[in-house]
């Protein structure tokens, strides 16, 4: 099949095209609904306009809800590129925005994605439709969108997008079924990444093991969930990542400028081991944690006091990762 004429498939969006063009009887993942829409609002949006455009990106190439920065920073990107603030506009101006494809592309090949998907293109569709419709794909489906990633028609990035469109329009028995779950995750993922609300939340919200903590977490969502009940599952996951991560760095600056910088400060201070300032206990953290926790010389006779949960608290941020 050429490329332009699974392209022109692709654009049209309907049945009986897509049958022709090969793509047999589609399921709802398989109606990319690429309309020949317009490449760019007429003016900026504010970010916000983006945010659950956002949150439908990091659905479909990662199965987990946006972090803060992420949300912000692609948002942002979105409203300067006078993108189409809904997935189906951006779908359909992928193929002509090249700043808007790039944009997306690095998505599709981001080093989380490339560990996400790391087999061959037949593994590929089904991860995609796991995690945005949590379940396999038909057979003439997926076909059809491993034969289009094989002739080079569509690349990785271009299909993901396509199946959450698509998965957003079809009318279909399990067309609708599949658009309410996908809806469902759309707001839990939201609501999610709104309750990273303080700095620390934020913080215990990077890293592989946290990443992996949230996808599980989106894939209990299904059509039939309780968004509000689901608050719940949303407020235990954070505190879970909250616990993994360990205190956070203002608390323990708060523990070391009680008990310790009144010598190691200035000038003055012993062995030059300055904890005055973030970068000093940052690169003497090992030393700290050796001294308060695993020989308890420090502070020297206890002299100002270090409780053993402040002991605690320093040991946990340390093998946490002293963040």
């Amino acid at each position: 099949m050429k490329v332009t004429l699974l392209r022109a498939c692709l654009m049209a969006g309907v049945t009986t095209l897509l049958a022709s063009c090969g793509g047999g009887n589609m399921d709802s993942a398989s109606m990319p609904q690429k309309q020949a829409a317009s490449v760019t609002q007429s003016a900026p949006l504010p970010a916000s306009s983006y945010f659950e455009v956002v949150q439908e990106l990091y659905i479909s190439y990662f199965g987990r809800p946006a972090d803060t920065g992420g949300l912000t920073n692609f948002a942002n990107r979105l409203s300067q590129l006078q993108a189409p603030s809904e997935i189906q506009g951006v779908n359909a101006s992928y193929a002509t925005s090249a700043s808007l494809r790039e944009l997306i592309d690095s998505f599709g090949t981001s080093a989380e994605s490339a560990a996400l998907y790391s087999g061959d293109n037949d593994a590929f569709v089904t991860a995609i439709y796991a995690n945005v419709l949590n379940r396999a794909p038909d057979a003439e489906g997926k076909a059809f969108w491993v034969n289009a990633i094989n002739s080079g028609a569509l690349t990785r990035p271009d299909a993901s997008l396509s199946i959450m469109a698509g998965a957003l329009l079809n009318q279909t028995p399990q067309g609708l079924q599949d658009g309410k779950l996908v809806r469902n995750r759309i707001v839990v993922a939201g609501n999610f990444t709104a309750a990273l609300n303080t700095p620390a939340k934020q913080s215990a919200y990077s890293g592989d093991a946290a990443a992996a903590a949230a996808r599980a977490m989106l894939a209990k969502v299904d059509a039939n969930t309780d968004i509000a009940a689901f608050n719940v599952e949303i407020e235990n996951t954070i505190n879970a990542l909250l616990a993994a991560a360990g205190p956070s760095f203002a608390t323990v600056q708060g523990i070391i400028n009680r008990r310790c910088i009144v010598c190691h400060s200035g000038s003055f201070a012993p062995l030059g081991i300055r904890l005055d300032t973030e970068a000093g206990i940052r690169s003497h953290a090992a030393d700290i944690y050796t001294q308060v926790w695993v020989t308890r010389a420090m502070p020297q006779g206890n002299s100002t006091g270090m409780t053993e949960d402040e002991r605690v608290t320093i040991k946990q941020w340390f093998e946490a990762g002293a963040k």
